[in-house]
């Protein structure tokens, strides 16, 4: 089982198992937390018989998680990776040159002939091995699409090639035969569609149409012909439910019905849905009624569930459930034809749907959290390392605690030795001190008559009322602070930028100075974590920095705030296109989490300036 291998990393990417063919799991189980989330791209979930995950970090690395080996790592030499997808048995990666590699384990049958190689032998590999099947024909991969039995790749020259199972017309060539090596299937493709459990297939062409081809026993290929297809035929979407094919977003499908969704996060159905007595079918695509006055995001789909995610970062989920599901409404194994809200788990509750990825098997949904950087997800893993602390706390047993000496301060707005004297009156230990440290850190509320203790010893209400005790409001505070800054940040006019090094050492005055907090860096930057814990603590120079980034001091000032607040703040002086120029820049050079609340923010400047 995949918690066989739970990663006690200091990360913030979480990962939920729903059902499952091995674990049963009745509500939405937390079996993975992903070590160096920031470097995490992408999670694919393959559990038909082994119980994999595949993880993409970084531009090419790939970490699996797997039940019979533990954790195997790989790197692509020279490559970049562009995106990871799974099957029943394996996992496929494309590259943004074009190439393409396949992964299995040794589990792995050597005759599975959806593994598109040549020589059968090479289906049972424990290593990254590169399909040559497009290369050989000088040919590059754009993008691919992967159902648990078949594959389907888009080329360079827009072509559509297939593999894999073809028993009921899903290859698309004809025929009703498996194809282990790729067979060309139709001309100026731009997007192809799969569902994950499914015998059929959907893609867009250059003129705008929409095709559809294998398994429609049950309708689910939007056409009135009760009957299986073998060649691509055309699905008037446009005409049937006024949906332009360019603006769909994806088709996911079950056994038995596909779901579309566009660009606008409208979600369409068609097929059928039908067990224990309830039978809806459809031959067009019409819009779900419920979700009409909302907007779908993301969706996903097992055998017969489904999993839909709204703006408001709301999960439904409906169908037939051979386990328990979430919800607040008491069912059990059995059939819902309407989409129920599912109970999630805590750390998604104030995600952005952004970063949240949704994957299913045959009967497994995979939900992964990668938490957007904020304050308190940074301060948590300050919490978590011992690195930059600065004093210490011991306990009743002369255990030593390390701690930063500013958060104490500033959020009991107590002197140390005062939280030294709660500490030896009640006796308190390690346990009882780190759930005090707990909330310092990230405001974390457990164990509450411990807890309470601390309050009530430092004439603070209790529970915490967070418009005036929450972490946020304290080092807003502390921003506003000058006197406590203890780093400076110096920054050199552009007209002074070319003069060489050693007239810089000399000439301090060339530069102006930015106050800030050296925890503060090291909490919410990742260039200046790596600066302290290398820097010699004997330099006479430890108390600053010089920025030889292109910024304005506008810019840094800006970011500056944001490293405090969460809030990024143009005024009516700055030239907005840039002032978000340079932030981009900063996000890099100063090696802030891509998915941080700062990167967010631009993206939605960027919008409104281009309107």
């Amino acid at each position: 089982m995949l918690n066989k291998y739970y990663l006690s990393g200091k990360s913030s990417g979480y990962i939920f198992l729903l059902g499952s063919n091995k674990n049963n799991l009745s509500k939405f189980s937390l079996v993975s937390e992903i070590d160096n989330r920031l470097e995490v791209k992408k999670i694919v979930l393959c559990v038909e018989k082994t119980e994999r995950l595949l993880v993409w970090k970084g531009t090419n690395k790939l970490e699996l998680y797997q039940y019979s080996k533990g954790i195997l790592k790989y790197t692509i030499e020279n490559e970049q990776i562009k995106d990871i997808q799974a099957g029943e048995l394996y996992f496929l990666i494309l590259t943004k040159s074009g190439k393409l590699y396949s992964l299995a384990d040794g589990s792995t049958e050597s005759e599975t002939i959806e593994i598109p190689f040549s020589d059968p032998e090479l289906s049972n590999f424990d290593s990254l091995r590169e399909v040559t099947f497009f290369s050989s024909k000088k040919l590059k991969v754009t993008t691919f699409r992967m159902s648990n039995y078949t594959n389907y790749y888009i080329c360079n020259d827009g072509s559509l090639y297939a593999s894999g199972w073809g028993e009921e017309g899903e290859i698309g060539n004809g025929e009703n035969t498996n194809q282990q090596l790729p067979v060309f299937v139709a001309d100026d493709v731009t997007k192809v569609f799969t569902g994950k459990n499914n015998y059929n297939f959907f893609y867009v062409s250059k003129q705008n149409k929409l095709f559809g081809c294998g398994y429609n026993t049950y309708f689910s290929l939007a056409t009135e012909q009760q009957n299986n297809r073998t060649i691509p035929i055309e699905i008037t979407v446009k005409k049937d439910s006024n949906i332009e094919p360019s603006q769909i977003e994806v088709i996911e499908c079950t056994s038995k019905a596909s779901f579309l969704l566009t660009k606008e996060g409208k979600l369409f159905s068609c097929g059928s849905l039908e067990h224990n007595g309830h039978d809806v079918v459809k031959t067009k695509y019409e819009e779900i009624p419920l979700f009409k006055e909302k907007k779908i995001i993301k969706i996903g789909c097992g055998d017969n569930y489904i999993l839909a995610l709204s703006s408001e970062n709301k999960l439904y989920g409906w169908g037939f459930s051979a386990e328990n599901i979430p919800t607040d409404q008491f069912l059990k194994k059995g059939f819902s034809h309407i989409p129920i809200p599912l109970n999630v788990p805590e750390p998604l509750l104030n995600i952005s749907p952004k970063w949240l990825t949704l994957a299913c098997g045959y009967k497994t949904f995979l939900l992964y959290c990668l938490m957007g950087s904020n304050i308190k997800n940074d301060f948590k893993m300050l919490f978590e390392s011992n690195k930059f602390c600065d004093s210490v706390i011991n306990t009743f047993d002369d255990k030593i605690i390390p701690i930063h000496k500013l958060l104490i301060e500033l959020r009991a707005n107590l002197k140390i030795n005062k939280i030294q004297e709660i500490v030896k009156k009640n006796n308190f230990g390690e346990k009882e001190i780190n759930i005090f440290l707990k909330w310092i850190y990230f405001d974390e509320i457990t164990e509450t008559n411990t807890l309470e203790l601390f309050f009530k010893a430092l004439n603070l209400s209790f529970p915490p009322n967070e418009n005036e005790n929450s972490l946020e409001l304290h080092l807003s505070k502390l921003y506003k602070d000058e006197d406590s800054k203890n780093f400076f940040i110096l920054v050199k006019d552009d007209e002074d930028e070319n003069e060489d090094d050693e007239e810089e050492d000399e000439d301090e005055e060339n530069y102006e100075e930015i106050p800030v907090h050296k925890l503060i860096l090291v909490a919410r930057s990742g260039l200046f974590r790596e600066m302290f814990d290398n820097l010699n603590e004997k330099e006479k120079k430890l108390n600053q920095i010089k920025d030889y980034s292109k910024k304005s001091i506008d810019s840094l000032e800006i970011l500056i705030k944001f490293l405090y607040t969460d809030k990024l703040e143009l005024t009516a002086d700055h030239d907005p296109e840039l002032i978000v120029e340079e932030l981009e820049d900063a996000v890099e050079y100063y090696q802030l989490n891509e998915n941080s609340n700062l990167n967010h923010e631009l993206i939605l400047i960027k919008k409104k300036l281009h309107k």
